[in-house]
């Protein structure tokens, strides 16, 4: 990490990192292997003093998710390239839209109790072990979005004379085409209750992060604009709506960031289960920090 940018992204999509911000080689630190230049670069200082002075708002957090893209290894390796270009396509949809997930793989199918909805895109390829861990998760009252073809192939990529996750209840399940709204399907496999929405005159030029810690909720925003070479343009009132764990409220929301000398305190709106707030302007990176009781 030898920008601004690369920091505020491995601060924000990491845990309690920064990434490797120099190099030690034949003797001397440099900025990147087999490259001599300036040991620190300016633009830098105040992302690793932040990183630094605020490790509170980086270590001992969980993310929160709303959804679970599976990225099948057999899928991926084994299929058609066109199928996992459609895993892909769904990961890059819930990106641009700032919607809270996360890519998961075979092993992480034992831990799908903390998402609300499984998206299988692009899954030719799953075994009946793998089958019967994602029936499971809908029995105990999991969604499944399916995108495309599903379970057509075991992981041998041995064709099933019947695809087996056919039998889930309909009402659990939201199934559209290869060229099917994803984002639609996916809020409606949600219910359309996210647990995080931005509403900010860009898309996939922020980048966002939703993580929590014991009576904080922590919103990071990433300022993609700012990669852009003489260009530093902000993106200006972003509206954040934000679920809130059952039976809290909200005691104060702040934005704090590297390039500001304290936090910025910003007025809120609270309703049921949710607290809406704006953040005036985003230059590369800061956090919105909820603080609740």
């Amino acid at each position: 990490t030898t920008t601004p940018l690369a920091m505020a992204e491995s601060m924000a999509f990491n845990r309690d990192c920064l990434g490797c911000i120099r190099w030690f080689e034949y003797g001397r630190i440099t900025y990147y292997p087999g490259r001599r230049g300036k040991a620190v670069v300016p633009e830098t200082a105040p992302f690793v003093r932040f990183f630094h002075e605020r490790r509170d708002l980086l270590r001992n957090t969980e993310v929160i998710a709303d959804v679970a893209v599976l990225r099948s290894f057999p899928s991926q390796v084994f299929a058609d390239l066109k199928y996992a270009k459609l895993t892909f396509k769904a990961e890059q949809v819930l990106i641009d839209n700032h919607l809270c997930f996360q890519i998961i793989y075979n092993q992480h199918l034992d831990d799908l109790k903390r998402y609300r909805l499984l998206v299988l895109a692009g899954c030719v390829a799953l075994s009946d072990q793998h089958i019967k861990k994602i029936e499971e998760y809908v029995e105990s009252g999991g969604r499944v979005c399916i995108v495309g073809p599903v379970a057509t192939h075991n992981e041998w990529m041995l064709p099933r004379k019947k695809p087996l996750l056919e039998r889930l209840p309909s009402s659990r399940v939201v199934r559209i085409t290869e060229k099917g709204d994803i984002l639609d399907a996916v809020r409606l496999g949600c219910a359309n209750e996210l647990s995080l929405s931005i509403q900010a005159e860009v898309g996939p030029e922020l980048g966002v992060e939703l993580t929590e810690q014991a009576g904080r909720r922590l919103v990071h925003l990433v300022n993609y604009r700012s990669d852009k070479p003489g260009k530093k343009t902000p993106v200006k009132n972003i509206v954040i709506r934000l679920s809130l764990p059952a039976g809290h409220h909200v005691k104060t929301v702040c934005l704090a960031g590297p390039e500001r000398k304290q936090d910025l305190q910003l007025p809120f709106k609270e309703q049921t289960g949710f607290v809406t707030f704006t953040v005036p302007k985003v230059n590369i990176y800061e956090i919105a920090v909820v603080t609740m009781e």
